[in-house]
């Protein structure tokens, strides 16, 4: 990961759990205040939003309940910290991705159909990133399952009911 600015090596802290724990939560918090990569050249650079274009209309549903087991985007907190609330050990010990198993209620991004997709399928399409070209997918039936074309790529998805050993299939080219 590319950080804003060089914090120093490791060994030049004070040899504490506390001055560790100080740069581990920086380190952190940096990271996830910028969840986006855009291309900088010769390496990833992290950005806080990106472009979405969506062929129907998005929108956020929040839960209105409160408590560690509804996780709302909107509060002071980050996933990794729901985690370990929503965790059967809350001590931090243990795998915290098992704590999302408790989960009752999130954030969710949801869709409205796509204009011009089949009307027995609930298909969205959503692109993150900009190619400077409007978003307008087609969607066509094949024997094979459903084909989405865009400006940059065009993906074939698979009978929902998987391949013979019941995996779904997805077929991207650029």
């Amino acid at each position: 990961m590319h950080l804003t600015h060089q914090r120093g090596p490791l060994h030049d802290l004070p040899d504490t759990l506390e001055a560790y724990d100080a740069v581990l939560a920086a380190v952190t918090e940096e990271a996830l205040a910028l969840p986006y990569l855009s291309d900088d050249g010769d390496r990833p650079r992290r950005i806080p939003d990106a472009e979405v274009a969506s062929a129907g209309d998005l929108w956020l549903t929040h839960p209105a309940a409160e408590g560690p087991e509804f996780f709302d985007a909107r509060a002071d907190t980050t996933q990794e910290l729901a985690a370990f609330a929503l965790a059967a050990d809350p001590r931090g010990y243990g795998n915290p991705d098992e704590g999302w198993a408790h989960l009752v209620a999130s954030t969710a991004i949801e869709a409205t159909p796509a204009p011009g997709a089949p009307d027995d399928l609930h298909v969205f399409a959503v692109r993150y990133g900009g190619s400077g070209e409007v978003f307008d997918p087609t969607f066509t039936r094949t024997p094979e399952g459903l084909r989405v074309r865009t400006e940059a790529f065009t993906a074939l998805v698979g009978d929902p009911a998987g391949d013979e050993r019941g995996e779904a299939t997805l077929t991207l080219r650029a």
